[in-house]
């Protein structure tokens, strides 16, 4: 939940701090999380200041989102289909399709908070309280790993593919998602990949 791609990846070289990694992961610096926390907490408290001014008090919202189960900001469950995708680009790489460097360059604007963190900064914006709020997770299996490979790998695709191919070009779009669908297919034999989002209803209190 942040409209854009943080500040704070590059060094003072202008070299990527996330090298080979397009968001946060086990191996990356904790630079990279700060800079992604920082960015959702500017974000999600403008989202609720505008909020704030469309409701009556009282007045209620609903938000269904995307979260994480832990308070890691490497979560498995928030981070394996990006992590599939970069071995995706990095196969395209050892292929000499792609430049390693455009990859190094390549960041998502996704953020996936945990219900502290969303507790708390509703607490510090102060024009809401929390009336629920609910984590879960969501398994959309078909009991196919194949199919449920090519289903979620054309859901990113539909996400992914207008920034994708601004960055590296139309040209490496089918091919980059046939390795796609292909190392989640491996990835689904073994380990069934479930969503984690957080159900929260908050409360105009000011």
């Amino acid at each position: 939940m942040i409209v854009q791609v943080p500040l704070g990846l590059l060094d003072s070289d202008c070299k990527s701090i996330n090298k080979g990694k397009m968001y946060i992961s086990n191996t990356s610096p904790p630079a990279v999380s700060l800079a992604y926390f920082k960015q959702f907490q500017k974000d999600f408290s403008l989202f609720l200041n505008s909020r704030s001014a469309e409701l009556h008090l009282e007045g209620r919202i609903v938000i269904l989102m995307l979260g994480r189960r832990t308070e890691d900001h490497s979560d498995k469950s928030t981070t394996v289909l990006w992590e599939l995708l970069d071995r995706s680009l990095a196969i395209m790489v050892s292929q000499e399709i792609i430049d390693e460097e455009k990859v190094d360059a390549y960041n998502v604007p996704f953020y996936a908070p945990s219900a502290k963190e969303i507790e708390d900064e509703v607490h510090r914006e102060g024009s809401f309280v929390i009336d629920h709020i609910q984590a879960y997770e969501l398994s959309t299996s078909t009991g196919d790993p194949k199919e449920d490979a090519r289903i979620i790998s054309m859901a990113i695709k539909a996400i992914q593919e207008p920034m994708i191919s601004h960055h590296f070009g139309e040209a490496i779009i089918d091919a980059l998602f046939q390795i796609y669908s292909g190392l989640l297919s491996e990835f689904m034999v073994k380990e069934e990949i479930k969503s984690s989002h957080l159900l929260v209803i908050l409360r105009k209190s000011c």
